[in-house]
């Protein structure tokens, strides 16, 4: 039995917590119903404050639009810094190329002279010594082996600059497109920045907004217009009403009765 109290206590300790914090949540409501109404949208002190949150705003939005702008220009400036670089790079990459190309040009125009022509250049003008032939054979042929190398390695360093071109060209055309949607992003924030008059500080419009009202009003409907009677048909005479004759009540059966045995005694 005890227990059971308890519990009745319980739910009503709690029941009117609840209802408590209804009223409470009530009342806060219309106090912040009351304060929005006065502040927003009434008389002269809802318009200045009105007036005053879109300073802000437009102040706010002002100072968010001039620092994206900024960083779009610190952006800008360094992907042109790497633009110039790219492009110095192509230039020297085409250069190197082209005397790459020059140098392998010239080792296959150049022909090595014969092993008697090498003798007597480097003896000056004497017949060939049968007995050094073989020293100086061997010279052509190691001057033959390092053309043949340099021609090598050449051919590689101009397959090597000419992938770093492509790399390169591709990083141009990369840059230039990041280049092109910054400029169109800055076009667009100082298209949106163009409505604050720079002169006297802020432009601000204000719209003054209709009074809040605080019942919805009821559309009064049209009333309708009156049409012409339509012309009424003739009543026909109405026949004299018979006299109602009085309902005959209905006879009764008689109930048979039960005939009455006489006992003798």
């Amino acid at each position: 039995m005890s227990s059971m109290s308890d519990n009745r206590q319980q739910s009503s300790r709690l029941r009117s917590k609840f209802t408590s914090a209804i009223n409470v949540a009530g009342e806060i409501k219309k106090q912040v119903k009351l304060a929005e109404m006065e502040h927003g949208f009434r008389g002269k002190e809802g318009i200045e404050y009105r007036e005053i949150q879109e300073r802000e705003r437009n102040e706010t939005e002002k100072a968010r639009l001039e620092n994206e702008l900024l960083e779009i220009e610190e952006n800008l400036a360094d992907k042109e810094i790497d633009l110039n670089e790219y492009k110095e790079l192509i230039t020297r990459i085409k250069k190197n190329i082209k005397d790459l190309e020059a140098d392998i040009d010239n080792a296959n125009q150049t022909d090595l002279p014969s092993v008697e022509a090498f003798y007597r250049q480097k003896n000056r003008g004497t017949f060939l010594d049968k007995k050094r032939e073989n020293e100086y054979t061997k010279r052509i042929d190691k001057e033959k082996d390092e053309r043949s190398t340099n021609i090598t390695n050449w051919g590689n360093e101009i397959r090597a600059l000419l992938k770093d071109n492509k790399y390169f060209d591709n990083k141009i055309n990369e840059s230039n497109n990041i280049i092109s949607h910054l400029k169109q992003k800055k076009r667009e924030i100082e298209r949106k920045l163009s409505i604050y008059d720079i002169r006297g500080g802020i432009k601000i419009k204000i719209v003054k907004r209709p009074i809040k009202p605080t019942k919805p009003t009821v559309r009064k409907m049209a009333k309708p217009t009156k049409r012409p009677a339509k012309p009424t048909k003739p009543t026909k005479p109405t026949k004299p009403t018979k006299p109602t004759k009085p309902t005959a009540r209905k006879a009764t059966k008689p109930v048979a009765r039960k005939p009455t045995i006489v006992r003798r005694k």
